[in-house]
This record gives C-alpha cells, structure tokens and sequence, in this order.
C-alpha cells in the first residue's frame, strides 16, 4: 500500500496545506479588518484560485490530484471546526464547506482547462 503513494504529492500538500492555513490565521483576520470585498475574496476568490493552482501542482492522474486539493481545505482548517459562535451554532460548517467547495471548483476548473488545452495541441499536430 505505501510503494503506491506518491511522496513528492504528499509534500506538495503539506506545504499548501501549511500555506493555506497561515493565510487563514494570519493574514486574512487582517484583510478583515482593513478592506470591503474581504468575504468575497476570502471565501469565494482565494479558494477557487488555490483550487486551481493546486490542480497544476500535483501530478498523477485526474481523481488524485483532485482528492489532494479537497484534502489541503479539509485537513488544514479541522481545528476551526471545533470554534462555534454561541449565537449561530454551526455556521462554521456552512464556512467549512464553502471553503471545500471553492476549492473543489477550482480544481475541476483547472481540470477542464487542462484537458481543452491539450485538445488544442493534439488538433494542431493532426494538421
């Protein structure tokens, strides 16, 4: 089962794992705090574009690369799950899933494109 894991993707996830969870801490409280589109750009915008970054990052076919993004949202904001606000219990699970969401669009974005791309090149050497 281990000789079938590609490594180099499992460190790739770590690092945009551990990236994508500094963001979240760090930088976008303060994004919050100084600019209006901020819960436009958090939650719909940074997704969808690390989403489809990620795609590109990771090798292997299709189903892998996709898992490995809705992994980095999924594992790298748990510890959020367990914060709830008193006054709107369970909202952090409609959070949690638009962030798994966004991403996920992201990367089936990044998968389309991928492959009207090399369409594209194959139509060209057919010529």
């Amino acid at each position: 089962m281990l000789n079938n894991i590609n490594w180099v993707n499992v460190v790739k996830w770590i690092v945009l794992s551990l990236g994508y969870y500094f963001y979240y801490e760090k930088v976008m409280p303060y994004l919050v705090d100084s600019w209006n589109w901020a819960p436009t750009f958090n939650l719909i915008i940074v997704p969808f574009l690390l989403g489809l970054v990620a795609y590109y990052v990771f090798s292997g076919e299709h189903l892998n690369r996709i898992g490995y993004v809705f992994l980095i949202p999924a594992i790298s904001l748990m510890p959020q799950l367990a914060e709830s606000d008193p006054a709107k219990p369970g909202l952090q699970f409609f959070v949690y899933y638009g962030l798994i969401a966004g991403f996920g669009v992201g990367a089936f974005v990044g998968a389309g494109s991928r492959e009207l791309i090399l369409r594209k090149l194959k139509k060209r050497e057919s010529l």
